[in-house]
């Protein structure tokens, strides 16, 4: 189990602190899109690319992560929460990044995902 509690200041200053705190959580739970399109994607094919596209509004900041690979089938994904899947290594990110934007979305083959993330 993880846990971490951060109580801040509301000083600018303190921003980065909070940062910090956003790169270590993506970090240490594996929830970095774009690692995937590398590591699970491309396999490392160094011939490979991987796009990304960020693009911003007054409503919302978007995502696309698009990688060479042959995709994967995004509908069978099996559910990480079930109790045998708990203690599973593998199979979380996808689930909680499907849980923080508004919405997901992944495209055939299953090499492209759009995420949005809404503007508070």
């Amino acid at each position: 189990m993880y846990s971490n509690i951060l109580t801040l200041e509301s000083n600018p200053i303190q921003i980065s602190r909070l940062e910090e705190l956003t790169a270590k959580i993506i970090s240490r739970f594996d929830l970095n899109p774009n690692k995937y399109a590398i590591v699970h994607g491309n396999q490392y094919d160094k011939s490979k690319k991987v796009l990304i596209n960020v693009s911003t509004n007054d409503a919302l900041i978007s995502l696309q992560v698009c990688d060479e690979g042959a995709g994967f089938d995004f509908t069978q994904l099996p559910d990480p929460t079930i109790p045998e899947n708990i203690e599973a290594t593998r199979g979380k990110g996808i689930f909680v990044i499907k849980a923080l934007c508004d919405p997901s979305n992944f495209q055939d083959p299953g090499n492209k995902i759009e995420m949005d993330f809404k503007r508070i």
